[in-house]
């Protein structure tokens, strides 16, 4: 990517060094071969018998490509993407109602999502940092498809997810946002409870976003942080967002809140003694191994 995105930032605020395994347009399906690339890496710090070490921090931030391609496929060939850009009027697409707007939306991702912390916690990590799917509404890209969402639901095509004619568009997806919130972060509370030596944090993404714009107001949150695909962060977004990332990890991942604690973040001592300590914390915050990073590219 043309700037560090989020989760190598987040890396510089840790003090880590940032083995980073993700590449661009990347989909959730290949974060199988990404964490095998990083497990086999001789780069990546390794324990006695060769697994990860436990200080390791496992961040994955996937899927904002696939709810992407789900919209676009969706809408190809139905006339819909014609009418994003002016060739033709709005209007429902005329084929079957696109995934991402059906019940359930990424129950599919969600399992191999699964699957991936599954195989890194064999492989010896027990720190997870897993984004949520960043479907924020305020992105620039949803006044372009507010109309062919809005005609999908005058035409009664979305009365499955409880959206009918009258409703606004916004409201469908709003909907479905909340749905693929609510499957991530019951995932990863599972994950941690299925395995009590580990700590998986949640990162809602889509709560930052609201969270920064509150706090930089509207105008200067809206102008500076999409670049000119109206829904990739600039470089000024991704440090916004990895310092809410930052916040997110300290709260919940303790060893990490006295090793590079968070300025909005106390550090809580009990807590964090009650912790494995980490494998070179002598040495400094410098020595904590890197979080590596198993898919970025996502928006």
């Amino acid at each position: 990517y043309m700037h560090p995105c989020w989760p190598e930032v987040l890396g510089r605020r840790l003090s880590a060094r940032v083995l980073n395994f993700a590449s661009g347009g990347s989909l959730v399906h290949d974060l199988h071969s990404q964490g095998s690339r990083a497990l086999a890496s001789p780069l990546v710090p390794k324990a006695a018998g060769g697994l990860l070490k436990k200080e390791t921090l496992v961040v994955v931030h996937t899927c904002g490509n696939d709810f992407i391609m789900k919209m676009v496929e969706g809408l190809m060939g139905s006339g819909g993407l014609l009418s994003m850009f002016g060739g033709a009027p709005a209007a429902a697409p005329a084929g079957p109602t696109p995934e991402i707007l059906r019940p359930n939306p990424g129950t599919r991702e969600v399992e191999v999502l699964r699957q991936f912390l599954e195989m890194m916690h064999r492989a010896g990590a027990r720190r997870f940092l897993v984004s949520g799917v960043p479907a924020y509404l305020e992105m620039p890209i949803w006044n372009m498809l507010w109309p062919i969402v809005g005609g999908l639901v005058n035409q009664g095509k979305l009365q499955e997810i409880g959206v009918g004619p009258g409703d606004s568009p916004k409201l469908a997806m709003e909907v479905q946002a909340t749905a693929l919130h609510e499957h991530w972060e019951t995932m990863v509370e599972k994950f941690g409870e299925a395995h009590p030596d580990s700590e998986c944090a949640f990162f809602d993404e889509v709560g930052a976003l609201e969270r920064l714009r509150i706090a930089h107001g509207p105008a200067v949150f809206d102008r500076s942080m999409w670049d000119m695909s109206m829904f990739h962060p600039t470089a000024w977004g991704h440090e916004q967002i990895a310092s809410e990332a930052h916040r997110c990890t300290t709260e919940r991942i303790a060893p990490l809140s006295s090793l590079a604690p968070h300025p909005d973040v106390p550090v809580d001592r009990r807590r964090c003694n009650k912790q494995p300590a980490p494998a070179a914390a002598a040495a400094g915050a410098r020595s904590e191994p890197a979080p590596a990073t198993a898919e970025k590219a996502a928006p």
